[in-house]
């Protein structure tokens, strides 16, 4: 009875307790004449979901009815130089990776909020695998619902073995779906696919309060094969050139193995310190860790799928 209340207290305070995620915004202009543009944008993570984009005063926006937000800016000169700023949540700290192509040439820029996005003047050097690894490595550290499923995932684990079977198995599933869907070979709409990232967190929860020696590799494979969907919407905005893409696909996911086995390595140490003080207290964490999991889960898939059915 005390879980059960827990798990509604948990699920009422969810959506406050995940209000300073960071997210990731991706902005494209594409010059279409002398100070014309078209531009996209599109976000990953809750704390930019309400995130958009303040184009200088000069010009003149009009947006176009259609997900994620796209419009067209008329600006008289090049926005080479020039600052966006962005509306943000409070307590958001998204980062930003900006994309401008004109006259032949590609811009590209970043920054994490609140500081200044700057739209470079001049092409520079374009990013590599180092790069592109420091990008996984920060994707996956910004997104609440892949460290959720991390821990989820651990719950309840008392063997190495286990756990580096499990861990190995999500690898597979989301490296193999990332690398397609980075070839443009698997597609999915995004909304789907952070609404789907949402129902496997309960669905692990749930195994580890119940049935936790049922879960097998090929269960957490399909899990990872709708993650690794999750990672791939990132690269699916930076526009990657065939020349580039196969360094930048590499050095993404060995960013996000990187940042996924520093996680797995804090919890066990986590794990180990509460089990020295004795069982109850790691069982007992477990079963928190467990009930706020899926309280937090369970609110994101209702979100998200409000999110689906435009509510």
């Amino acid at each position: 009875m005390r879980n059960g209340a827990l798990f509604i207290l948990l699920l009422a305070f969810a959506p406050a307790a995940t209000a300073h995620d960071g997210g990731l915004g991706f902005l494209d202009l594409q010059a279409s004449g002398p100070g014309n543009y078209r531009f996209s944008f599109a976000t990953r993570g809750k704390g930019a979901q309400k995130l958009s984009p303040r184009f200088p005063t000069r010009c003149q926006t009009a947006l176009l009815p259609v997900y994620p937000l796209q419009g067209r800016l008329t600006c008289g000169s090049s926005l080479r130089g020039a600052t966006i700023a962005f509306h943000r949540p409070k307590g958001a700290h998204p980062m930003i990776i900006a994309r401008l192509q004109e006259d032949g040439e590609t811009l590209e820029t970043s920054a994490q909020l609140p500081q200044p996005l700057v739209l470079p003047e001049a092409p520079g050097p374009g990013p590599g695998l180092g790069a592109s690894l420091r990008l996984g490595f920060e994707h996956l550290l910004a997104g609440w619902d892949h460290l959720l499923f991390l821990l989820v995932l651990s719950l309840g684990v008392r063997s190495l073995k286990t756990l580096v079977i499990l861990v190995t198995a999500f690898t597979l599933g989301h490296a193999a779906s990332f690398t397609l869907a980075g070839f443009g070979w698997l597609r999915f709409p995004p909304p789907v696919v952070e609404a789907l990232i949402a129902v496997s967190i309960v669905l692990v929860a749930r195994s580890a309060l119940l049935d936790r020696e049922r879960m097998r590799g090929p269960f957490v494979i399909g899990i990872g094969l709708i993650h690794g969907l999750g990672f791939a919407g990132m690269l699916d905005q930076l526009g990657l050139d065939r020349g580039d893409l196969l360094p930048k696909l590499v050095g993404f996911n060995l960013g996000l193995e990187l940042a996924q086995l520093m996680v797995i390595a804090g919890l066990l140490a986590l794990a180990w310190m509460l089990a020295r003080w004795g069982s109850s207290w790691l069982k007992r964490a477990e079963q928190l860790g467990a009930y706020t999991a899926g309280g937090i889960g369970l609110a994101w898939t209702v979100e998200r799928s409000g999110a689906i059915l435009g509510l």
